[in-house]
């Protein structure tokens, strides 16, 4: 069913004007603007008669002002104001004052050093064990882990804890993520955003990185049958041991850096030199 055709009016609704004292308001049919009116003139006082006994008061007539008077009078009030403007800044105006420059606000030294930033290099095996060997003399300790390793995540951040809180003129702490497991559909730069993801979350700023190689093909050729593992070097760049939970020697918890690694780092940073362990490469 078709709608009845619209009806076209040709007036249009007013626009709406708000309410004031001086202006009337506008009624829907209103389609002006009202004027203003001029003001009435006075009327002038009825005559009174007055008693026989008083004499008439004579009211001064009031006259308009002839404009050839007021223009005269405006005139010389206006030289007036500009003679006594003159002498006022010839012999009575003082001197400016001029405001002292206000001191520079205090700056502070912020004294904290930038935070550093969580970066991840992607190395080989071999370039880990040149690493290692290029710290001598210092105490070197790597830890070996991967973000599919619960038990390697849960103990992490006691490796950034040991970063922070020794001198890196006697310690390096460095991280590998074991992550790529040699797919060619994922190659070890596809594992980086996870891998780096989790050392934010950390904070850890030590030196990180992830390898190249297959971590199949790192485990067999350090005879390492599962992660975590954390090796300790000592001063010299030979291994002072290496922990991991294979022979079940640490109980079911596992080895941790507060039983196990933490207090024979101390020893070998006070000169203590235990037996070295075969490093396997």
């Amino acid at each position: 069913m078709s709608s009845p055709p619209s009806t076209r009016t040709t007036d249009t609704a007013p626009p709406a004007i708000s309410t004031n004292s001086r202006w009337p308001t506008l009624s829907s049919s209103s389609r002006h603007c009202p004027t203003r009116t001029r003001p009435r003139p006075l009327k002038k006082p009825a005559s009174q008669k007055l008693p026989a006994n008083s004499s008439p008061t004579v009211q001064p007539e009031f006259r308009m002002p002839h404009p050839a008077s007021t223009s005269r009078h405006l005139l010389a009030t206006a030289l007036l104001y500009v003679a006594s403007t003159l002498i006022t800044g010839c012999n009575g105006a003082t001197e400016p004052t001029t405001a002292s420059p206000s001191a520079p606000p205090a700056t502070t030294t912020d004294d904290k050093q930038p935070a550093a930033s969580v970066s991840v290099e992607i190395k080989s095996w071999k370039d880990v064990q040149a690493l290692i060997a290029a710290q001598k003399g210092k105490v070197v300790v790597v830890d070996l882990w991967s973000t599919s390793c619960v038990p390697c995540m849960r103990e992490f951040p006691n490796l950034v804890a040991l970063h922070n809180k020794y001198p890196a003129e006697k310690i390096t702490c460095i991280s590998v993520s074991c992550d790529y497991e040699g797919l060619d559909e994922e190659p070890p730069e596809s594992k980086k955003p996870a891998v780096i993801k989790f050392l934010e979350s950390t904070k850890a700023t030590c030196t990180n990185l992830l390898l190249s190689d297959a971590d199949v093909d790192v485990y067999e050729s350090i005879k390492l049958a599962s992660i975590p593992a954390v090796y300790v070097y000592d001063t010299q760049g030979k291994m002072a041991k290496r922990f991991d939970n294979d022979a079940g020697d640490y109980g079911d918890e596992g080895f941790t850096y507060e039983d196990h690694i933490i207090p024979l780092i101390e020893k070998l940073m006070a000169g203590d030199t235990p037996s070295p362990e075969s490093d396997p490469k």
